[in-house]
Parts: structure tokens; C-alpha cells; sequence
């Protein structure tokens, strides 16, 4: 046996000859999410964290230096990581609590085929993994007992809906369903697999276009959301993380992640879950908070034999607390609330706690966590104490964050702007029980409708503290233009950019023309490239509800060049040189004079019409030439983007002339 533990950056590696030669500490594991993935020739423990709106962050919690770790799966028969390493032969592990990893048995996994897909049967008794080769027909099916002494391992032969091998980097276990499932990336769809058959089927879920080579991690959180880390083009390093719907297949990408490599992800249904909630996280001296307590029971029995206890702050009066709907003595005094005698059965339980703040000498930062304990928990997750959740934060098991502030009003904003004939909600960022409002209108309400300008003032008490604040209400003034009428040519592309002047934000664009092309009608900017002329309108729409319109006319024009038939290059800066001439600059793409035996006297690329310099003066290699006609060509770029040819003759005089 073998046993690494990170301390800091060392590894000690203690060698046993007998089986467990330490003691392993079981997870508390209860719904956490973990990957392996391997850098720098080793393999790090990663713990995943996905907030209420697909936010995804990764904490490091161990590095296995030497070690090519993959196929992990939690078990909550036991409470512990299994896995395998992948190099150079196969090999059982598992991780604990501590994240501390023990090398179990070697595996006879045929060493020719990638076993790199795992995860643990809902009764917790088979690592089960899916291996795949580059020349093989069939997949097989490896499922090893973790409930026998020696790790008994059995090998089956799948067959798959197409008859074909599946590729298949992880497979995960719905956590209520019990359905396994997997991602094929050798067609880019999910798959499920059925043990008891032993069969594949790749046929029921759609491809996936947008999810592309394989899935590495795999794997659902407690509430049955499948996630994936995967690629979206052909570089499948190039990782994203992806929500997978089971039940049609499909998948949005929620984020980047970065070039990754091997790696595999793993996840543990709750069991015993303890949620805390506050209602507000501010209050205020005399005013109350409620607190919301869940307990989530998804064993197979009820619990029978717990104790519950929360202890809030000196600060904190328990008032009043609901009806429990479910069997146990409650008691609460002062701050301090039990309840002994607990019988949990399987399902969700929730009761409230309202309780009342003392007047703060300064603002406190407070918290509250309760506290679920038992002789049944120790058996579920090795330790007697379960700690309860904010689950409105990333962080597993932390405590209830709140605070006792002093009484103050404030509003969102400095000012508010309001239209003519129009109305709008003003109310103070500050509620919470037992608060009372008085406006120098007349009101009681914590919001008031008011539709003319004006400064409104409230008062807030609570009974024991009385704060006041003032807002004004402004009418708002709003210009917009689109600017001077516009002489575009035809296909150019215009872009028409109001200018604004509003006190508050823009609300709704609303673009109109008789034209009947298509084009954006609520884009702040309008972009088009027109092929007959029209005028548009643009009516914008401020927050408060104020409008404003303005229009603009666009009258389109055809490509039009000029090219002199004469110049006089003599020196005297009067038609010195040759160049093309335009109404609108355009981008002389290359520009070339011929004598009239087809020799190339000179060469101009990538210029603009309208400078002369950028023309032909006359020389060629800096010495004069004879008066005569000479050829010219150019390619000229319309305001289409589309190159235009054009070529004639020029005469070259030495004496003056003028056009």
C-alpha cells in the first residue's frame, strides 16, 4: 500500500505490506463536485464550485507528484474517491477526506485499451468503466467490486445500437435516475448504457455540432444537471465547460477554460443535506430577519435520534419560530434555539426562525450556522456533526453572513428624471419588518408614484432609530440628431450614429424607412449598404419614457472617376502631374503608365485618388520623357469594396497648359 500526503510541496510515500495500513478519514463530501487533471507530470484534486448561474470556479486541493490519476468516482456506500492510475499498468486508488490517496491492488485491466471512464453504481458496490481502443469493434465493460477483499474485477463485452466501438472518455450516474450515461465523442452525442445487459445506446440523442472531441469530465450535481468540459473546434485541448441536458441531449457552453489536458470529474449526491437562509442581510436595531432552515434527508430511512442546535448571536432575539413538520422536542430562549429528539424522514423539511436585533453601538458583522449531530450521521459520514450551507454562496458548509447597521436612507440614484405626463416609483434601498414610512407628501408607503418634479423626503423608523433621505425629481430634456443628409454610392456601407443628449439611459431604439431591405430596427447604430436611396427615422426612447425622433435622407450616387487627357509636367506647379480624381476618395488598388511600346514606366499600389504626388510626374527612373500620348491603367476599389478597371491615354506636354 502507498500513501501520499501533501504537506506543503512534500510527498512522503510510506510503504506497507499489509492491506489499510492507515486510517483513511471518509468525506463529507454531500453534494461536492471534484476533478483530477494532470500537469506537470502530476495530477491535481480539484474541488468544482457552480454558483445558482453557471458561474464555475476550481480550488486546488492536493497534488499527486508522478502520478497519472483518471476514472475517479465517489462512492456513498463508504464515503471515499475511488479511481485508477492510468501508467504505466492499471491500478485501484482511492482518495479520503483529507485527500489523501492509497494505492489499493493492481487491476487487470487490459493494458491495450484506455480505461479512462468511471464512476461508481448508486449502491455503491462496482467501479464501473468503459474501456476503448483504436482497433477494436466492441467496448468493454470492466466492473470491479469494491466489496470484495480483492477487488474481485469482471470483463464484458458491450454491443452498441450502431454495432460499432463507442469512444468514450467518462460515464456518470444520474442521481436519482440511476441511468448512466457517457458522451461519444467518435460521433459527438450522448450515450447511455444499460449494465444489465450490457448494451450502448448511441442512437436516441442528437449530434452535437457544438461540442467537439472529447469529454474528459463528465458528471451531475444533486439537483440532476449534467455537466461536461470539452472543445468546440478541432482543438480538444482548447477545454470549455458545457451544460448537458439528459433529456434531449443538447448543450450550452457556459465558459472557457483554457488549454487542459487528461483529466477526469466526479461528483456525490447529497445524502443528508443542512441549508441556511437569511432573508435580508442587512438589518437594523428593533426590525427582524427571518431565517429559513432546510434539512434534506435522501437515504433510504428515516434518522432517527438527532439533535439540532443554533446558536445566534448576543445581538439576535429568537421571537417566534414555525411549526415543525416533522417529529422532535423544540426549545428556544433568549438567542439559543435546540431541538432534541429529531426523527428526520426522507424528503425536504423547512421551518422559520424570525428573530429581533438589538440597537448596534457600531455595525457588527454577524453570522449564524446551525448545527445537526448524531450517532446515524457518524455512520453516514464517519464524524457526528453536520455543519448547515449558505447556499446562496460558492463556499461548501460556511456559516450565514449578516449585519446590524445603524438606520440610514438612501436611493439608488442622486436624482431621478421624470417626462412630462408621465410618472415614476421612487422608494429608499432600505426594508425590512417593523419599518415605518412617512414622505413630506403625505404618504405611508414605502414607495410612493409621483408625476411631477420636485424634492421628496421620507422618514424610516423602526421604534427605535428614525433615519430620513431626500431625493429630487428633474424633467428631463432630450435632443437627438442623426446628423446631415447623406450622398452615398451605391452598395457602400454607411454607418449612421445618432447623437444623444439624455439625462437618463436609452430605453428602445426604433429605426423605420420606406426602403425594403432589411436592416436592424432597435440597434443603437444603423449599418447598411443601400442599393436605392431612401431616408430613415430613428424614435429613441429614454428610461424615464421620454421621446424623441429625427430623420435623415440618403441619396445614392454611381462610382464616378476622373482621369485628365493632359499635364504639363514643366515645373511651374501648375498641372504637374498626372493622377486620378474623384467627388468621394477612393483606394487606387495599382496604377501603372505605358509608353506606346507597351513598356511599364511606372507603377503606383495601394494608393488614393486625389493626391497628386501619388500620380505620375512625367519621369521615368528620374529623367525626362519626350512630349506624346501615353497609356494608362488602374484598378480603383468602389465604395462597394468591388475593384473597378479603367484605362485611357494622356498626353504629355512640356509647355503650360490648364484644364
Amino acid at each position: 500500500m502507498n500513501k501520499i500526503n501533501r504537506v506543503g510541496k512534500c510527498i512522503i510515500i510510506i510503504l506497507c505490506t499489509v492491506q489499510h495500513c492507515f486510517t483513511q478519514a471518509p468525506f463529507d463530501c454531500n453534494g461536492r463536485m471534484f476533478r483530477v487533471i494532470e500537469l506537470d507530470k502530476a495530477t491535481t484534486l480539484q474541488e468544482i464550485l457552480i454558483s445558482a448561474n453557471d458561474e464555475v470556479d476550481m480550488i486546488n486541493l492536493n497534488t499527486y507528484e508522478g502520478f497519472s490519476l483518471n476514472g475517479i468516482a465517489y462512492n456513498r456506500r463508504d464515503n471515499y474517491i475511488y479511481g485508477v492510475i492510468i501508467q504505466p499498468d492499471y491500478q485501484l486508488i482511492r482518495i479520503d477526506g483529507d485527500y489523501q490517496l492509497e494505492i489499493l491492488k493492481p487491476l487487470p485491466l487490459p493494458t491495450n485499451l484506455s480505461f479512462v471512464s468511471g464512476d461508481i453504481t448508486p449502491d455503491g458496490r462496482f467501479l464501473v468503466m468503459l474501456g476503448f481502443g483504436t482497433t477494436e469493434k466492441y467496448n468493454i465493460l470492466a466492473l470491479i467490486d469494491l466489496t470484495s477483499p480483492d477487488y474481485e474485477t469482471k470483463l464484458y463485452k458491450t454491443r452498441s445500437s450502431s454495432n460499432t466501438q463507442i469512444l468514450c472518455a467518462d460515464v456518470a450516474f444520474h442521481p436519482t435516475t440511476n441511468v448512466l450515461y457517457g458522451f461519444d465523442h467518435s460521433e459527438g452525442r450522448l450515450i447511455t448504457i444499460d449494465l444489465e445487459s450490457k448494451t450502448i445506446d448511441n442512437r436516441t440523442f442528437p449530434k452535437l455540432s457544438d461540442l467537439q472531441g472529447n469529454v474528459p469530465s463528465l458528471f451531475f450535481d444533486t439537483k440532476g444537471n449534467l455537466y461536461g468540459v470539452g472543445a468546440k473546434s478541432n482543438t480538444p485541448t482548447n477545454r470549455y465547460f458545457f451544460k448537458m441536458n439528459p433529456n434531449t441531449g443538447r448543450a450550452i457552453l457556459l465558459e472557457h477554460l483554457g488549454i487542459e489536458t487528461f483529466q477526469d470529474a466526479c461528483s456525490c449526491p447529497v445524502q443528508i443535506g443542512l441549508l441556511n437562509r437569511v432573508s435580508q442581510r442587512t438589518g437594523f436595531s428593533c426590525t427582524t430577519l427571518t431565517f429559513e432552515v432546510t434539512l434534506i434527508n435522501k437515504t433510504n430511512r428515516a434518522l432517527h435520534g438527532l439533535s439540532l442546535e443554533n446558536q445566534f448571536p448576543e445581538a439576535v432575539t429568537i421571537q417566534e419560530v414555525s411549526s415543525l413538520t416533522f417529529q422532535g422536542i423544540l426549545q428556544y430562549q433568549d438567542n439559543h434555539l435546540t431541538i432534541r429528539n429529531l426523527i428526520l424522514p426522507i424528503g425536504d423539511y423547512k421551518f422559520t426562525i424570525k428573530v429581533v436585533l438589538d440597537t448596534p453601538t457600531t455595525t457588527q458583522a454577524l453570522q449564524n450556522q446551525v448545527v445537526l449531530s448524531g450517532e446515524s450521521l457518524k455512520q453516514l459520514f464517519g464524524k457526528e456533526e453536520l455543519l448547515s450551507d449558505d447556499p446562496e454562496t460558492l463556499v461548501f458548509n460556511d456559516p450565514t453572513l449578516f449585519s446590524l447597521e445603524h438606520l440610514k436612507v438612501a436611493f439608488e440614484k442622486t436624482k431621478l428624471f421624470i417626462c412630462e405626463g408621465k410618472s415614476l416609483t421612487i422608494q429608499p434601498i432600505v426594508e425590512g419588518d417593523w419599518l415605518t414610512y412617512q414622505w413630506n407628501t403625505g404618504s405611508s408607503a414605502r414607495a410612493i408614484i409621483v408625476n411631477q418634479p420636485g424634492r421628496y423626503e421620507v422618514e424610516v423608523s423602526t421604534g427605535c432609530e428614525t433615519a430620513s433621505g431626500s431625493i429630487d425629481v428633474l424633467y428631463e430634456t432630450i435632443t437627438m440628431t442623426l446628423g446631415d443628409d447623406v450622398e452615398a454610392e451605391v452598395g457602400e456601407q454607411l454607418e449612421i450614429k445618432p447623437i444623444i443628449d439624455a439625462a437618463s439611459g436609452i430605453s428602445n431604439y426604433h429605426w423605420i424607412s420606406n426602403s425594403t431591405m432589411d436592416f436592424c430596427i432597435n440597434c443603437p447604430t444603423l449599418k447598411v449598404a443601400l442599393e436605392e436611396g431612401t431616408n430613415f427615422s430613428l424614435t429613441i426612447e429614454t428610461e424615464t419614457g421620454c421621446l424623441t425622433k429625427d430623420e435623415i435622407q440618403i441619396t445614392l450616387t454611381g462610382f464616378s472617376l476622373y482621369a485628365p487627357n493632359a499635364f504639363s509636367p514643366n515645373g511651374d506647379n501648375l498641372n504637374d502631374h498626372f493622377y486620378l480624381q474623384s467627388p468621394k476618395t477612393y483606394i487606387v488598388q495599382q496604377f501603372q503608365v505605358f509608353d506606346r511600346w507597351g513598356n511599364q514606366l511606372v507603377e503606383r499600389m495601394n494608393t488614393t485618388t486625389n493626391q497628386p504626388e501619388l500620380g505620375w510626374n512625367g519621369k521615368h527612373r528620374d529623367g525626362n520623357l519626350i512630349p506624346g500620348v501615353y497609356v494608362w491603367k488602374a484598378t480603383v476599389i468602389n465604395k462597394a469594396g468591388k475593384p473597378i478597371s479603367k484605362q485611357g491615354e494622356v498626353n504629355l506636354f512640356l509647355e503650360h497648359i490648364s484644364y
